[in-house]
C-alpha cells in the first residue's frame, strides 16, 4: 500500500506479530531440542564484525554506539551457529536493556590462561538482583513482550559447549554477560 494508505500501518503490525510468533516458536523449538554441536576453529573477531554488520540496523541496536574489543587473531574453537545464536541473543539483549535512550555496548574477548572469555556489556540500568536467580530459567522476562526463553536458551547452547555463563550487574551499573 502507498505510505498514507491507512491499511499500511495494519498491515505492518500484522508482519510484526508474525516475526514475534515465528521467533518464539523458533526458540521454543530450539529451547525443547538444542543442535549438537560441531566445534570448528574460528576468528574471533571476523565472526563477530560479521556479526555487528548484520545487526546494526536492528531497531534495538541502531541508536546505540557498538564497540568492538576483539584482538586480531584471536582463535576458538566453537560451534559457528551456536556462538552465533548466543551473541546475536546477548546483544539484542543488551540493546533492549538499554531502551530508547542512546547507550553503548561492548563485545570484548580477552585470554585467560587456556580459555577464552568472551563478554557484552551495556551501560544500561543493570539487573535487579531479585531477577539474578531466575536470569536463565526458561519464561522467565522482565520485558513486556519478552518469552523469556532467550536467555535461556543462551545458556543452554554454553553449556552444550562446555562452557559457562556469568553476569555481573548492579542497580544502574549495566550488566556485563561473561562467556568462557
Amino acid at each position: 500500500f502507498p505510505g498514507e494508505d491507512p491499511r499500511a500501518e495494519v498491515v505492518q503490525e500484522i508482519h510484526h506479530q508474525v516475526r514475534r510468533l515465528d521467533e518464539t516458536i523458533r526458540d521454543l523449538l530450539t529451547f525443547a531440542k538444542p543442535p549438537r554441536p560441531h566445534p570448528a576453529p574460528l576468528d574471533l573477531r571476523e565472526f563477530a564484525e560479521r556479526i555487528l554488520r548484520v545487526l546494526a540496523e536492528e531497531p534495538d541496536l541502531k541508536r546505540h554506539r557498538l564497540e568492538l574489543v576483539i584482538p586480531y587473531g584471536t582463535v576458538v574453537r566453537a560451534d559457528p551457529q551456536l556462538l552465533e545464536n548466543i551473541l546475536v541473543n546477548l546483544l539484542l539483549n543488551a540493546g533492549q536493556a538499554l531502551g530508547s535512550r542512546p547507550g553503548r555496548i561492548r563485545l570484548e574477548a580477552r585470554e585467560q590462561a587456556d580459555k577464552t572469555l568472551v563478554s557484552v556489556t551495556d551501560d544500561g540500568p543493570g539487573i535487579a538482583e531479585d531477577a539474578l536467580p531466575r536470569l536463565f530459567k526458561p519464561f522467565f522476562t522482565t520485558k513486556a513482550q519478552g518469552t523469556g526463553l532467550g536467555l535461556a536458551v543462551v545458556h543452554k547452547f554454553v553449556l552444550a559447549m562446555g562452557g559457562k555463563i556469568e553476569v555481573k550487574t548492579g542497580p544502574g551499573q549495566g550488566a556485563t554477560f561473561i562467556v568462557v
